[in-house]
């Protein structure tokens, strides 16, 4: 083992090498910066413990013919975890997508040993509603998931249904 004048010891005695402390010091920044993004409190030093938070998925919403298609995008959203309900005119997605937790505790010996155990994923909740132009039934909804992307059909919900309506006004007097 070699010592080093400097103190850069880990909790077991080992002392790193220059190229594995600077790695493992952009590995600490990055849990640094990540805890900060998605911790309730991010002020600099805060210790608060982290809860879970809301997130809302990027939505698109296209017509194709009569239909109205729209997407959803769930990443690392798991099939069973999504909820979708038709509530009044709008088409409400919600359900939880799970996120690793953050490396800000692991220490080197556990890159080493391979005995990396970042604890339990955590859950963060969302909730996603797009109103319809119109109403629509259960029957006019249909519903596909894959690679992350939720894709919802409204049958009949793209069609034009403005109709222009007469206004009437005081004639004007002649004169």
């Amino acid at each position: 083992m070699q010592k080093e004048r400097r103190g850069n010891t880990s909790k077991s005695g080992y002392t790193l090498g220059r190229p594995l402390r600077q790695v493992w010091g952009v590995l600490q920044e990055m849990s640094r910066m990540l805890e900060m993004a998605h911790s309730a409190d991010a002020r600099p030093g805060s210790r608060r413990p982290r809860v879970a938070r809301h997130w809302e998925p990027v939505v698109t919403e296209m017509p194709a013919g009569g239909d109205l298609l729209v997407y959803f995008e769930l990443p690392d959203v798991e099939h069973e975890d999504i909820d979708l309900t038709l509530h009044g005119n709008s088409i409400v997605v919600s359900g939880v997508r799970k996120e690793l937790p953050s490396l800000e505790n692991v220490t080197v010996e556990d890159f080493v040993s391979g005995n990396l155990n970042l604890g339990p994923v955590q859950d963060s909740p969302f909730k996603s509603s797009v109103e319809l132009p119109g109403t629509a039934t259960e029957d006019d909804v249909e519903a596909a998931f894959g690679a992350g992307l939720l894709q919802v059909r409204v049958v009949g919900a793209a069609e034009d249904r403005s109709r222009r309506i007469h206004v009437r006004g005081a004639k004007k007097p002649r004169g």
